[in-house]
C-alpha cells in the first residue's frame, strides 16, 4: 500500500473512532498534548503520525489493537467486535436456556464466554 492510501485509511478511522466517542480535534489536542495542526493534518489525511503517537490515540480512543487505525477493514472489524458484545449480553441475560435438550449450566456460559473473548 502506498503512503497516500494509508494517510487516507488512517484519516478515516481515527475520523469514525473520534465521533463514535464525541471526540473532537481540540479534545485530542488538550489531551494528549499535540499540536492541534499536527492533528487536523491527520483527519485530513495529509500526514501520518509516528507508531507510538498511533499507540497513544489508540489508548486514547480505548481501541485494543492500535494497528486496526491503519486498517482497511476496520469497520468490519468493529461490526464484529460489535456483534460478540451483544451476543455476550445476550447470554449474560439469558442463562436459562437449552443447548441440545439440556439447560445451560454456568460451565458452558463460561466457556462460551472465554471463547468469544477469544
Amino acid at each position: 500500500m502506498d503512503q497516500k492510501l494509508y494517510n487516507e485509511i488512517f484519516s478515516k478511522n481515527l475520523v469514525y473512532y473520534m465521533d463514535k466517542l464525541g471526540k473532537t480535534q481540540s479534545d485530542l489536542s488538550k489531551d494528549l498534548n499535540i499540536h492541534k495542526a499536527t492533528i487536523s493534518s491527520w483527519c485530513r489525511g495529509s500526514r501520518l503520525p509516528k507508531l507510538e503517537k498511533i499507540d497513544l490515540i489508540a489508548d486514547y480512543l480505548n481501541i485494543d489493537d492500535p494497528f486496526i487505525l491503519l486498517s482497511k477493514n476496520f469497520r468490519e472489524y468493529q461490526s464484529l467486535k460489535d456483534t460478540f458484545q451483544k451476543i455476550k449480553i445476550c447470554l449474560y441475560n439469558n442463562k436459562n436456556f437449552l443447548i441440545d435438550k439440556n439447560i445451560f449450566d454456568n460451565e458452558n456460559f463460561k466457556i462460551i464466554l472465554e471463547a468469544i473473548e477469544n
